[in-house]
């Protein structure tokens, strides 16, 4: 049975309807991620679901029993929310805050008892918070007050907890640190966890199960490894000018220029060169790529012209003789410093080729190496010792070239 099941939900405000038709199971210790644009739906369903806004068509099951059958008290016992409004409780301190989240197990007058300061201590170790104890939580910063606010929802003991865009306003440590507690939460207390998210890699990393939604409704679900793709990311968001890679989890920019610059690179050395001479607007060609290989995958999503491979295959002469039809037209050649195997040794003819006709190579690789793999024509390179050298001499040939 699911913690939570929505059949046919509708929520919005009055009667205007702003998600339409929702459909959501959601299983014990699994974390599902809502995904879709800004203004689609996701805070107004949150609230549905949280019983902070009725239901305008359908029906919100938990642990299937009808939600608006439940008392207040009840609906507390079973489900916790954050949300993302900024809460200023004045002088209270985390201890304080957090111990508010503890109402539905109190006496009448909301008297905490042995019980209820030993579940919030324990609560508060447990998502490392306990040295805030005493701080006010308005001197807290975003990461702290987001554990603080979580460790109130935990303190609850519910079974679902809801969260709005948690990680939205947290810098890159406090994001991750978050969502593993997330994650050990659904693992090791086996709670249900539903929130809305804008970061894709997150939801891929951290979500069993994602929620597409665009318009309103569900427009996929899913295993996020399945429904995070390329063409669904593109249908959701409407996006143009930058592509999503499933395999690595990345948005690339892209890079739609006629190419200018043709890059030998391989075994990962080439992908953080197209992101940086894309940025700087070179447009990019490429030599051959074996298709499982890092930089044909961030490649192909920056719609960079690849000569591709099959995997573990050498390089074969009609990889090659098309790599040669590219370099013809590029107006320099990079050597990314590639590492050289049996494999992709071919490769270094492209180099030499253009060495013996006099095209412009700058290269990445210590000129020892080169002079070990080219011999004598390796002196014709332009040898960079990093990634700002190489753009600096680049733009400065760019410059000479009246481009």
């Amino acid at each position: 049975m699911s913690v939570l099941e929505t059949r046919g939900l509708s929520a919005g405000y009055g009667k205007k309807v702003i998600a339409a038709a929702v459909n959501i199971a959601a299983r014990r210790g699994q974390m599902v991620a809502l995904l879709g644009p800004n203004g689609t739906g996701k805070t107004t369903l949150l609230a549905t679901l949280a019983g902070l806004l009725r239901p305008l068509a359908g029906t919100v099951l938990v642990n299937g029993r009808d939600f608006a059958s439940y008392s207040r008290l009840e609906m507390a016992r079973q489900v916790a929310v954050v949300l993302t409004d900024r809460i200023e409780p004045g002088l209270l301190t985390a201890y304080d805050v957090v111990a508010s989240g503890r109402y539905p197990h109190t006496d009448l007058f909301q008297r905490l008892g042995p019980a209820d300061r030993q579940q919030i201590r324990r609560t508060m170790a447990w998502v490392s918070v306990e040295s805030l104890t005493d701080r006010p939580f308005g001197q807290l910063s975003d990461g702290e007050k987001q554990k603080v606010l979580l460790a109130r929802a935990l303190v609850q003991e519910p079974q679902l907890i809801l969260l709005d865009e948690p990680t939205g306003f947290l810098d890159p440590r406090n994001r991750m640190e978050f969502m593993s507690l997330l994650a050990r939460l659904t693992r090791e207390r086996g709670l249900t966890v539903l929130l809305s998210l804008h970061d894709v890699e997150l939801a891929l990393k951290y979500c069993q199960w994602v929620l597409l939604i665009r318009d309103g409704r569900i427009m996929a679900e899913g295993l996020a490894e399945l429904v995070l793709t390329a063409a669904n990311l593109r249908r959701l968001y409407g996006l143009a000018g930058t592509d999503y890679n499933e395999l690595l989890g990345t948005w690339e920019m892209a890079n739609d220029r006629p190419p200018e610059l043709f890059v030998v690179g391989g075994g990962g050395s080439g992908t953080a060169l197209y992101r940086l001479l894309t940025k700087y607007g070179y447009g990019l060609g490429s030599g051959v790529l074996h298709r499982n290989d890092l930089d044909y995958q961030a490649g192909r999503s920056m719609g960079i012209r690849l000569i591709a491979e099959e995997p573990f295959e050498p390089i074969g002469a009609a990889a090659l003789a098309a790599a040669r039809t590219e370099l013809a037209s590029a107006k320099a050649v990079l050597d990314a410093g590639f590492p050289v195997g049996s494999a992709n040794r071919p490769n270094l003819d492209l180099i030499r080729d253009s060495l013996h006709s006099g095209k412009k190579v700058f290269s990445l690789r210590p000129a020892p190496e080169s002079e070990g793999l080219y011999g004598a024509p390796a002196a014709a390179i332009s040898h960079c010792g990093d990634l700002l050298e190489l753009v600096e001499r680049l733009n400065k040939f760019r410059d000479e070239m009246g481009e």
